[in-house]
């Protein structure tokens, strides 16, 4: 559970068309945590574009998200967990 004051969960989702490595990076524990450290607020219908990797041609692929709920406080922290989902 979260701090007093900040969400207990958070979903975020990605486009639907989003292919399986671009699945692969946002569905990382290791994405996971690095939202949770890089974002103190989240609204539902904000939209973050995220940098997510380098594919294997050297191509930069940067996915939005999108605030689909937030449990609680709008306000986040490091113990708020992130949950990725398909749009």
């Amino acid at each position: 559970m979260a701090s007093s004051g900040t969400a207990d969960r958070l979903v975020v989702s990605y486009p639907a068309d989003l292919s399986d490595w671009g699945r692969m990076q946002v569905e990382k524990p290791s994405f996971r945590a690095f939202l949770r450290k890089t974002r103190e607020r989240a609204d539902p219908g904000d939209v973050w574009e995220e940098f997510v990797g380098v594919g294997c041609c050297g191509d930069t692929l940067d996915v939005p998200l999108r605030v689909e709920s937030v449990e609680r406080p709008p306000r986040t922290s490091r113990g708020t967990p992130p949950s990725p989902a398909r749009r």
